[in-house]
């Protein structure tokens, strides 16, 4: 049966739905309720500088559309994935963060761009090619290419943004940090491409690039908003951490703005977990009844997400049913000594919890300054900042 594109992206949302789908009901017993223990992963956001530049943003972001089977079928995403044996044997040498080298990985693995520690010439990859070949070698053996060309691990390179964490309610869980990093010509290899064509040109082309058969089936370059407001007219699928992330970048018009913002922390009192380290602090949203949290909105938004950081976020019900025992010890002690008063609000007002961000929210974030979730808006919000920064383009 071929199914016509309006088609193919409702069966995919009710595959969002289905995921993402939370009983609110009291009545609900934990124990069907529970879901399993988060996958621990890790994802890198590629900003370009150099690229198309539509609208007021002076940076792309790269997207690939993953393939219809397995986890975020048919959904548009960051590289990165799930942690493995190799990742943790790189944190235990002390080369690198496991976090952090997976996401690496995983991007080279993905989509064939590989980050060099040091300048390469021709010569240099041609020779990794040529032992690829001889040794018959995969072309996405990326720990085989990193004993030939030595690959950039500093954390000065990948900044780490924001960590997001599947509620313990959905049985395919995450616990995700999203790195930040600018690609430039003269600090990547784009190996699958050079692999293909030999070409020196390609060496540096983040233009073409091909992904692998086995991850994806299209990629594109796009600012945040362009890529919400695709999203909502349904040309393309996002699941609710990448929309998440994507709203919150819509702030930062400029590149070096958003660098601006990340470095004002530094200088910054450092109080309790949040205050230390708000990026890669655990953010796990609770999903509760308006009712219990603002009943004043409770008619118009019956739903609300809070996070730690907001006086009414249900530490103890949350940890009550978290199954991973390490997350649940650095959830209450991490949240249990923020300081939060009445006024501390870090939560998201839904209409509708089965359709999320694709149907009318409000947002109320007033905690900590530094934590990225500070910057992202409201549906309405957000519908005006693409009426005067894509539509009128």
């Amino acid at each position: 049966m071929i199914h016509t594109q309006k088609q193919i992206w409702k069966i995919a949302n009710n595959r969002i739905t289905q995921q993402f789908y939370v009983k609110f009901s009291s009545a609900t017993k934990t124990e069907y309720s529970v879901g399993s223990i988060p996958k621990k992963s890790s994802s890198l956001i590629l900003f370009r500088k150099d690229g198309k530049k539509k609208g007021p943003f002076d940076y792309d972001i790269f997207f690939f559309k993953r393939h219809s089977k397995g986890s975020f079928s048919d959904m548009y995403a960051f590289p990165g994935g799930q942690l493995e044996q190799q990742d943790t044997e790189v944190e235990q040498n002390k080369e690198c963060n496991k976090f952090l080298y997976c996401a690496i990985r995983e991007t080279f693995e993905e989509i064939g761009l590989f980050f060099p520690k040091n300048s390469i010439n021709e010569n240099i990859v041609k020779e990794a090619v040529n032992q690829f070949k001889l040794r018959g070698l995969r072309i996405d053996d990326f720990k085989s290419l990193t004993k030939i060309i030595p690959t950039e691990l500093s954390e000065d390179k990948f900044q780490t943004f924001i960590r997001l964490i599947t509620v313990p309610q959905i049985k395919l869980r995450y616990d995700c940090i999203f790195y930040l990093h600018q690609v430039q010509k003269n600090n990547m290899l784009n190996w699958f491409q050079y692999f293909k064509t030999g070409q020196k040109e390609s060496i540096q082309d983040d233009e073409n690039i091909i992904l692998n058969e086995d991850e994806g089936v299209k990629y594109e370059w796009m600012n945040p908003l362009e890529c919400i407001d695709k999203y909502y007219k349904k040309q393309l699928l996002l699941a609710p951490p990448q929309f998440i992330i994507l709203n919150i970048l819509s702030s930062f018009l400029k590149y070096e703005d958003l660098q601006n913002f990340l470095r004002s922390h530094e200088n910054s009192p450092k109080i309790d977990a949040m205050d230390q380290d708000p990026y890669s602090f655990p953010y796990l949203i609770g999903l509760q009844n308006t009712l219990k949290v603002n009943p004043d909105l409770a008619k118009e938004y019956p739903f609300t997400a809070t996070v730690g950081g907001d006086y009414k976020y249900h530490l103890d019900k949350i940890c009550a049913i978290e199954q991973d025992q390490q997350l649940k010890k650095e959830l209450f002690d991490k949240i249990s000594n923020l300081k939060v008063n009445e006024n501390s609000r870090s939560r998201i007002y839904f209409k509708n919890p089965q359709k999320l961000f694709d149907f009318e929210y409000e947002t109320d974030f007033n905690f900590n300054q530094y934590s990225p979730l500070t910057h992202m808006k409201g549906y309405n919000q957000i519908k005006k900042l693409i009426k005067t920064h894509i539509k009128n383009q």
